[in-house]
């Protein structure tokens, strides 16, 4: 926990550095990003809302690396799931009865299906995860 808040703290520090450098005043830019993340009850829930794929992505991420591999196609894998949740969400109408969890399980089977791929790659051609996955994110693109 130290070291994470250390971290945010150089973070911050060398952000507001390069605005400084830049031409922008440091205290400014810090007081935009505090109001525009936190400002209010709306800008936090827009927080939440852009941050929150992201941070399940990372963890899919740390899944892959406790395991000894570096699956750094999860926003390839990212990308095609929410194109297929939007796919489902489309044709399904909105008012039907579970069609949001459709919608949820054709994005998680179609994620799931192309990290398979990076898999798949690996296990019978032989090739690396690496970079078969960063190829994997240009195409999903």
């Amino acid at each position: 926990m130290k070291r994470t808040l250390i971290a945010l703290a150089i973070g911050i520090a060398l952000g507001l550095s390069f605005a400084m450098f830049a031409g922008d005043s440091p205290w400014l830019v810090a007081k935009v990003l505090a109001n525009s993340a936190f400002g209010s009850m709306y800008d936090f829930g827009m927080t939440l809302f852009y941050t929150t794929p992201l941070i399940f992505t990372g963890l899919a991420v740390s899944v892959a690396f406790r395991a000894g591999l570096f699956n750094i196609g999860a926003e390839g894998q990212m990308t095609v799931g929410v194109m297929s949740a939007a796919v489902a969400g489309i044709a399904l109408t909105p008012n039907m009865w579970g069609g949001s969890w459709v919608a949820v399980f054709a994005c998680i089977l179609a994620g799931a299906a192309w990290g398979a791929l990076a898999g798949w790659i690996r296990a019978y051609r032989g090739g690396h995860e690496v970079i078969a996955t960063i190829m994997l994110n240009f195409v999903a693109a």
